[in-house]
C-alpha cells in the first residue's frame, strides 16, 4: 500500500466514523419527536430498521474492490 492509498483509506475511515457518530447521536432526538407526534415506540423502531436496511443492502451487495496483486501477496 502506497502513501497516497494509506491517506485515502484513513480519510475515508475517519469520514465514515464521523458520519456514523452524527447519525447515531441524532437518532434519539428524532425518535423522541416522532413519538411525541403520536407514533408508538414499536412503529418508530420498525421505521428505523427499515431505513437502515434500505441504506445497508445496496452497500452489502457489492463486493469489495481488490487490486490484482492482492491475492498473490498473501500466499
Amino acid at each position: 500500500m502506497g502513501v497516497v492509498e494509506a491517506r485515502t483509506t484513513k480519510g475515508t475511515a475517519t469520514g465514515l466514523s464521523l458520519m456514523s457518530w452524527v447519525l447515531f447521536a441524532g437518532s434519539g432526538p428524532v425518535a423522541k419527536a416522532v413519538m411525541t407526534a403520536g407514533w408508538s415506540p414499536g412503529a418508530v423502531t420498525s421505521a428505523r430498521i427499515a431505513i437502515a436496511a434500505l441504506v445497508l443492502v445496496p452497500t452489502s451487495r457489492s463486493p469489495p474492490r481488490r487490486s490484482r496483486g492482492c491475492r498473490r501477496a498473501h500466499r
